[in-house]
């Protein structure tokens, strides 16, 4: 196998424009909060990931400042550069969507149907860490695509979703927050939300990836080394209280990689990845237009995209119409390989 295309967290660490120098972590020019609930300060306006991890302004799709990947009219060129409509999202109520708030957990988990079955991936799938895009080792001509899902389990759609998907026999990974599992007190300890680990479960019983996105959904780069490692270990450990599996795979919010978060992924096993095409299901302007969702998503997909979806209610309502016309124009869903 191509040595490229191991998915190791430390193989990130090595980036060009991934790393900073003399081992400190930078900022980056503007802060988005997490009750805005907007995913990436990093993200230009077209989905693509944004700021480098030096904290730059360049937009292209690795998310890494310095990295590129052949450009198309949504994408950045050799030289990160973007169209004028690929900007960084300015921190603005334009950008902004509803923070999901935990449910009521007094709330009963919601009743399931049974998962449809699915033909188990007969080849191997790995992502490229540079560009955050899936390949298909085995048949690296084959039309694919990841779907990844952040900031749940919300409780509000992320049921209509999973159905969707099942429809479709689509996998995907979640990429979860612990405040949607659970109530974290000031000493670190936490009470599990039992609705919410049921709905955990759940995507799991169905055959999906369940990945750590972080406990609070702060920007890495605004925290110290020692909360941001409390950031990652005690999400991790509220996943495996949950499902007795430990995720195996982390995004850092905002697509804000740190030396810290990349250190701590090394230490715990963690891959590690960002995304190729933003859905834009965070910003008004789009979710809020018929079709706004599909429309950015099919506009913008990509052989091998990898992409950037949230838990959210307006995009559950489009996901069938999304998935529907990505089959249509001849790609496949798949997974990484665990192996890889």
């Amino acid at each position: 196998m191509r040595k490229e295309w191991i998915v190791l967290c430390s193989s990130v660490c090595l980036l060009g424009g991934c790393a900073s120098l003399g081992g400190t972590e930078q900022s980056i020019p503007t802060k988005q909060a997490w009750s805005a609930g907007v995913e990436s300060a990093t993200t230009g306006t077209d989905g693509t990931s944004g700021t480098g991890e030096g904290g730059q302004s360049s937009t292209d799709r690795t998310g890494h400042s310095g990295e590129s990947t052949p450009a198309t009219s949504s994408q950045a060129s050799e030289n990160g550069s973007v169209p004028t409509s690929g900007a960084p999202a300015q921190d603005s109520s334009d950008n902004a969507i509803p923070a999901a708030a935990p449910t009521d957990p007094s709330k009963p988990a919601p009743t399931t149907p049974e998962p449809v079955p699915t033909t188990a991936q007969t080849h191997r799938y790995a992502v490229n860490p540079k560009s955050y895009q899936i390949k298909n080792l085995d048949n690296p001509a084959e039309k694919v695509v990841l779907l990844t899902f952040d900031d749940g389990p919300t409780g509000e759609a992320t049921m209509d979703i999973l159905n969707a998907l099942d429809r479709h026999q689509a996998k995907s990974i979640w990429f979860v927050n612990g405040l949607q599992l659970a109530k974290k007190s000031k000493d670190g300890t936490y009470t599990i939300l039992p609705e919410k680990a049921a709905l955990l479960k759940e995507i799991q019983k169905r055959g999906h990836i369940i990945g750590n996105h972080t406990w609070w959904h702060e920007n890495l780069r605004e925290l110290s080394p020692e909360r941001q490692r409390e950031e990652i270990v005690s999400t991790n450990k509220v996943i495996e209280d949950i499902t007795g599996q430990t995720p195996k795979y982390f995004r850092p919010p905002f697509g804000a990689y740190t030396d810290t978060s990349k250190a701590v992924c090394i230490e715990l096993g963690m891959l590690s990845m960002n995304w190729s095409v933003g859905s834009m299901d965070w910003v008004p302007k789009v979710y809020k237009q018929p079709n706004g969702v599909t429309g950015q998503v099919v506009s913008t997909v990509h052989n091998g995209g990898n992409i950037l979806f949230h838990d959210r209610t307006w995009t559950a309502k489009e996901l069938d119409a999304i998935l529907t016309k990505l089959k249509q124009d001849g790609y496949q869903f798949a997974l990484p390989s665990e192996e890889q």
